[in-house]
């Protein structure tokens, strides 16, 4: 739970900035970040700035942060868009007269509404990452866009089976931290790790180990470090 609700945050005087803060040394040091600003891992300046644009720094991308979500945090991959699907988005970019100052959602809300099966699919991870829709490109705070007000709220978004709405960030991660599919991914993405598999014995165990959820990483890890699996190896006759 502390990986994604944790309220402090290592600073030096370069990046405290970036969360509203102040430092004056060149070492980290931890600080409590402002009350507005979510917590955890998935609020760090740096995740939000590489699940961003590449070419703006003020603008975010909900499509990198909502499949950041589902792909890591709930091992759900997304396929990528038809063709078809792909080429209508294409052709809508451009098209409102205020193109140039629209806040991400809108512009993406825009393009990505071509049809049932685009809505559909982006009605699956989409909603993530609107609730970050007021941290910029570099994972900067800010409540509007080129005088635009910026919206974070989604009214509709599946966490374990269950259809939510949440006005932020905020309010999603303390769910994300209660999550057993959460907890199963993390389990099964911290065996890949140890195991370096996709898939495998030590990854099947680990994701459907229930009785080892909410223990220390550091035991996580060796108990899979004690699975037999890493040790034992068939040889081919």
């Amino acid at each position: 739970a502390d990986v994604l609700t944790r309220r402090s945050v290592p600073v030096d005087r370069h990046t405290a900035p970036l969360y509203g803060l102040e430092a004056e040394g060149e070492a980290p040091e931890d600080r409590t970040i402002p009350s507005h600003r979510p917590g955890g891992v998935l609020s760090l300046a740096s995740v939000l700035a590489v699940h961003a644009s590449r070419v703006d720094v003020d603008r975010e991308n909900p499509i990198h942060r909502g499949l950041l979500v589902r792909n890591q945090l709930f091992c759900e991959p997304i396929a990528l868009p038809s063709g078809l699907d792909l080429q209508d988005a294409v052709d809508a970019v451009g098209q409102p007269d205020d193109w140039e100052t629209l806040p991400q959602r809108d512009r993406l809300e825009h393009v990505m509404q071509q049809g049932e099966a685009c809505q559909g699919c982006h009605a699956t991870f989409m909603p993530f990452g609107y609730l970050w829709s007021h941290f910029d490109g570099l994972g900067q705070y800010r409540t509007e866009h080129h005088g635009h007000p910026l919206d974070s709220s989604v009214d509709a978004v599946l966490v374990d089976g269950e259809v939510r709405a949440y006005a932020d960030a905020n309010e999603l991660l303390p769910d994300l931290a209660r999550s057993e599919g959460v907890a199963s991914c993390f389990r099964r993405q911290l065996a890949r790790f140890v195991s370096g598999g996709v898939e495998g014995a030590l990854v099947d165990h680990a994701a459907t180990a229930r009785s080892r959820t909410g223990l220390p990483i550091v035991q996580q890890l060796e108990d899979m470090l004690a699975h037999e699996t890493l040790y034992v190896r068939e040889v081919a006759r």
